[in-house]
């Protein structure tokens, strides 16, 4: 398990490192020693966007470890989930390179089970 855990931390860190990468640009134009100048990115405006998914667990995930317990043959939960998130960013309004933004979101879910 902890093997699983270094594997993906390192694949991840990975991930991260070509993804700043990409940012860059490498392929300065003939006659610039500097490279190209930077376009700076403007973050301030509205956003909204959705989420969802689907979840579920076999009952190997839930084992009963209390003797004492009533048998009962495992739980499978299953079911759905989603919701939405609005919201406005402000760019330079303290500092040039400060964004402050306000964002309402709502989530909700249907996962559940009824035992067994």
């Amino acid at each position: 398990m902890k093997n699983k855990i270094a594997i993906s931390a390192s694949v991840l860190a990975l991930l991260a490192a070509a993804q700043a990468n990409a940012a860059d640009v490498y392929n300065a134009p003939a006659g610039y020693k500097d490279g190209p100048a930077y376009a700076g990115t403007n973050w301030a405006g509205f956003y909204a966007g959705i989420n969802g998914g689907y979840g579920w667990a076999g009952n190997k995930q839930f084992v009963d470890t209390d003797p004492n317990s009533y048998p009962s043959s495992g739980l499978s939960p299953r079911g759905g989930f989603g919701g939405g998130q609005i919201g406005y960013n402000w760019q330079g309004l303290f500092h040039p390179n400060l964004v402050a933004s306000i964002e309402a979101d709502i989530q909700g879910s249907g996962i559940g089970d009824t035992g067994g």
